[in-house]
């Protein structure tokens, strides 16, 4: 068989050592390098769009409370106020939405989220307006009711005199 020599034993064993060390660093490297691109994406995306969520979600809390007040207004000043401040609101919803949107245009996976979040957005901005139309609508009714019967009630005195 092979006979080596002590010396060309050392030099394999130091060699084959150096060989491992050399492969275990070219693996760590890139192991390092994957992480620090996972990192980079983690601050250019995943970070601004979480803020940006957040963001849209507080908007659509004060924009359900302002119909969660508004609901309980029986004043058509009031309601037309609250309406006032429901569509400033929106806008501000839609403004984040736009800013988002630009910031995952090359994520189709976001994209989809945020188009599927926009559909029911839309359904219940219809609604919320439904109800603000309504609420004025019946508020308005009631206070033109009230002329009239009070135009009923004098016309009634004025022909018992």
């Amino acid at each position: 068989m092979l006979n080596f020599t002590i010396k060309q034993k050392i030099i394999f064993g130091f060699t084959a050592i150096g060989l491992l060390l050399l492969t275990a660093s070219s693996f760590f490297y890139y192991s390092l390098n994957k992480i620090s691109d996972a990192n980079n994406n983690i601050e250019t995306l995943a970070v601004p769009v979480q803020k940006q969520s957040a963001s849209l979600q507080i908007q659509l809390l004060k924009m359900m409370k302002q119909a969660a007040v508004a609901y309980t207004v029986s004043d058509i000043n009031a309601l037309q106020e609250s309406l006032k401040e429901f569509n400033q609101l929106q806008n501000d919803y839609k403004k984040t939405v736009q800013l988002l949107s630009i910031k995952v245009t090359e994520h189709a996976q976001m994209q989809s989220a945020l188009k599927q979040a926009q559909m029911q957005y839309q359904q219940y901005s219809a609604q919320i307006q439904t109800m603000f139309s309504a609420k004025i609508a019946h508020q308005k009714a009631i206070t033109d009711f009230q002329t009239e019967y009070k135009m009923f009630e004098d016309a009634r005195y004025q022909a018992s005199s």
